[in-house]
């Protein structure tokens, strides 16, 4: 659930961060990228006392703007962060045409050196 998704006119990803709170997680911009950071100090848990801390790195696509990135965090821990594409930048599809090359293939085939024999002449050389 890490990698980043392109949907029609939509730049987004989604990542479990339900071990942090709101408050322990921090989204950023720069240099061209999205960085998801969460970090919680030692505290207790079912085997002992744990602490974590994570950054991830998105590279954005160059049409989305910082500005227009939105993140929503669900009550189960799931952390969605969206951007507009401009449409023009993505379309919803595309195909590659195929272009179907011949293949060569000599007019003569032959898998043994030719040999030429001749006659023996005293004025011919073949």
């Amino acid at each position: 659930m890490h990698h980043p998704s392109l949907k029609v006119n939509t730049w987004g990803v989604s990542m479990d961060v339900a071990h942090f709170s709101p408050s322990e997680i921090s989204l950023g911009v720069r240099d061209g990228f999205l960085e998801v950071r969460g970090k919680h100090e030692e505290k207790p848990d079912q085997h002992g006392f744990i602490s974590r801390c994570f950054t991830r790195k998105y590279r954005l696509p160059a049409e989305v703007g910082a500005a227009t990135i939105v993140a929503r965090l669900s009550v189960d821990g799931v952390l969605t962060v969206e951007a507009p594409v401009p449409e023009t930048a993505v379309p919803a599809a595309f195909f590659i045409p195929i272009q179907v090359i011949p293949a060569f293939k000599p007019k003569h085939i032959c898998c043994l050196p030719l040999i030429i024999i001749c006659p023996r002449k005293s004025n011919s050389n073949c």
